[in-house]
């Protein structure tokens, strides 16, 4: 079950720890739970402190759109602050804690404070950089070249099945190419269901 709390708060980064206390609230979630769906008010900018929350969004048929994979540090959510509702469903995909930041505290501060607008705008740039090499993995044709970058990159933190969705790819064909990199030795396997890459890397 969802629990909110006020209170011992996570240290949020900069800019957001010059926010006023009331304006963060802490949320703890079990596996499968939603902190928002597509459709609801967007009230809150989200920031995970620890776990896991997949965005997603649902097509006319049914099946899983992934949007974007949240871990520990990211934030997500931030085009809720110019949106009056969510665009996807968030959903914790391991037990989580995220802080929920308010939308409209945000904006006044940022209409008082430039540099604290500055500071946002920088953290947020950075993050469409790492949107933007998302884009130039997924549009990787070939599974091994696709599969040793994500590698590369640091996406395999958890099952191989979550890594295969994140990447576009089947799981079967995910082990199939990770195979593959092993056997040419441009990945290394210490541990079942553990992948490092043993040299280079691909160009950015």
């Amino acid at each position: 079950m969802i629990e909110i709390m006020k209170g011992s708060l996570p240290m949020l980064p900069p800019p957001f720890d010059q926010l006023h206390s009331d304006a963060i609230r802490k949320i703890s979630l079990a596996a499968g739970e939603r902190v928002f769906r597509q459709g609801d008010k967007a009230a809150f900018i989200y920031y995970l402190a620890a776990g896991e929350v997949r965005l997603v969004r649902y097509s006319e048929g049914g099946s899983i759109i992934p949007v974007f994979r949240a871990v520990a540090g990211d934030t997500f959510a931030e085009a809720s602050l110019f949106s009056p509702e969510y665009h996807c469903d968030a959903e914790a995909a391991l037990p989580s804690e995220v802080l929920s930041v308010s939308k409209q505290a945000v904006l006044k501060t940022m209409a008082k404070d430039p540099a604290f607008g500055h500071a946002l705008a920088c953290r947020f740039a950075s993050q469409v950089q790492g949107y933007r090499r998302k884009l130039e993995i997924l549009a990787i044709p070939g599974a091994e070249d696709r599969v040793f970058a994500a590698l590369s990159d640091g996406w395999l933190i958890g099952k191989i099945a979550d890594f295969a969705d994140e990447i576009r790819l089947s799981n079967e064909a995910t082990i199939r190419a990770l195979s593959a990199l092993v056997r040419k030795g441009r990945v290394s396997r210490p541990a079942r269901g553990c992948y490092t890459v043993a040299q280079g890397r691909l160009p950015r």
